[in-house]
């Protein structure tokens, strides 16, 4: 922590001299100490502090680099409160792992699938087949509904986010805990059957389908990504060439994606306002990472009266309907640098809730959560904890980019998986009995 806290001083120091490379070039170097130092203390490469580090620090390094004249100078408020978002979950997770010690020893496969009976494993197969269905039951309702499917229509730049109906979306996007539900029980299975196996291909097709139909990247790219996260998490040897062949498969499922959604070079171009004549494939990453910092800045520098738990407690007020009866509670300004570049940093919340005591507050309750994800995950036999774990190591590595604990459905994505984990969880009990 102190390596960290010294390096973010320096790079401070740095962009009020308008040395805005060489500060961001020092925040990156820091994200990749701490993610190492974190992964020789653990053995554990998803290591959730380590990998939130690497999300958080590097993309704000990235960020200082101010390739786009949508970027000012931060507020040294704004700098503060960045520092706070890391520091308060290291320290908060440090001080349970110091008080409440437990063994950290990491089980090998044949240890974890020893510890699970076929009929746990067939409670996860049918939650596949069940959210499968559900998931591809909504889809259809909503193309019928609305009568057209993204994927096939043109010229119309924002077709995906009218493609959506009031609660049947959330039963739609589902599909992509799918394929890691699938990866838990290949690996956990001794053998497959050929009708297990077609229908497990089938279900994974289907749920890589939707979100292209539907042209989402971001689904897709959960999806994808979720599944290999879950895999390295049971067994913590995969090949490099696997994740780097996947990593190539994403990008150009991505292109495919953007350019189904109508949006051309041009248009983008206009919206960024690069410094430079950068290609698309750089400067598109670049706005993602980078703009939600400004945005977050834009947040500090322009609030004017904070919501005081509101806006955090969206996903209540969302999933419940609330917003419907009651519109106020949901409806707040969103502070950003410009109206299309909307993606946010996921302290953007905490901070509009309460300022800097808010970044403090959800500082301290992610780290108590990550410390009791990482419990869980080496003292208990459920194999759905790593569907979880992996869920939380995907948001926390996307750190930069928005408020994922304020939306409603990284809480529905987590409900569903708590029920699978119940379920597998009453199973072992009712066998023990």
């Amino acid at each position: 922590m102190l390596i960290y806290t010294i390096a973010y001083i320096v790079s401070f120091i740095l962009s009020r001299i308008s040395f805005n490379e060489v500060s961001g070039i020092v925040l990156i170097f820091a994200a990749i100490y701490i993610y190492r130092k974190r992964y020789k203390e653990s053995s554990n490469i998803l290591d959730l502090l380590g990998v939130y580090g690497l999300g958080f620090i590097a993309a704000q390094g990235i960020a200082c680099f101010k390739l786009s004249y949508l970027q000012n100078k931060w507020l040294p408020l704004t700098w503060l409160c960045l520092y706070l978002a890391y520091a308060c979950p290291y320290i908060s997770y440090h001080i349970l792992n110091k008080q409440f010690k437990y063994n950290k020893t990491i089980k090998s496969i044949t240890e974890l699938k020893s510890n699970i009976s076929k009929k746990q494993l067939n409670i996860i197969y049918v939650a596949m087949i069940l959210l499968s269905n559900i998931s591809l039951a909504a889809f259809l309702t909503e193309a019928a509904v609305l009568s057209y499917i993204p994927f096939f229509v043109r010229g119309v730049p924002h077709a995906y986010s009218y493609f959506h109906i009031r609660g049947v979306h959330y039963f739609t996007v589902s599909c992509v805990l799918v394929p890691s539900i699938a990866t838990i029980y290949i690996l956990y299975a001794d053998k497959l059957s050929k009708v297990k196996l077609i229908s497990i291909i089938i279900c994974i097709l289907v749920s890589v389908l939707i979100p292209i139909l539907c042209v989402s990247r971001f689904q897709l790219i959960f999806a994808l990504i979720c599944a290999i996260l879950t895999m390295m998490a049971i067994k913590r040897n995969i090949p490099i060439k696997l994740i780097a062949y996947t990593f190539m498969l994403l990008v150009v499922m991505y292109v495919i994606l953007t350019i189904a959604r109508s949006h051309d070079v041009k248009y983008l171009n206009s919206i960024f306002e690069m410094r430079y004549n950068l290609p698309i494939f750089i400067s598109q990453p670049y706005i993602y990472i980078s703009n939600n910092y400004d945005n977050f800045n834009y947040l500090v520098s322009h609030i004017n009266s904070h919501s005081f738990g509101l806006k955090s407690l969206y996903p209540f007020i969302a999933l419940t309907g609330l917003k419907f009866l009651m519109p106020t509670l949901a409806d707040f300004p969103i502070y950003v640098v410009k109206e299309e570049l909307s993606t946010l940093t996921l302290v953007y919340d905490a901070y509009y809730d309460f300022g800097i005591l808010g970044i403090i507050i959800f500082g301290v309750l992610l780290g108590c959560m990550i410390y009791l994800l990482e419990r869980l995950m080496y003292t208990k036999d459920n194999p759905i904890i790593y569907l979880i774990y992996a869920q939380s190591t995907l948001y926390l590595l996307l750190s930069f980019f928005t408020t994922w604990f304020s939306n409603p459905t990284t809480w529905f994505y987590f409900a569903i998986s708590v029920l699978i984990y119940i379920a597998v969880f009453l199973k072992s009990r009712l066998l023990k009995l």
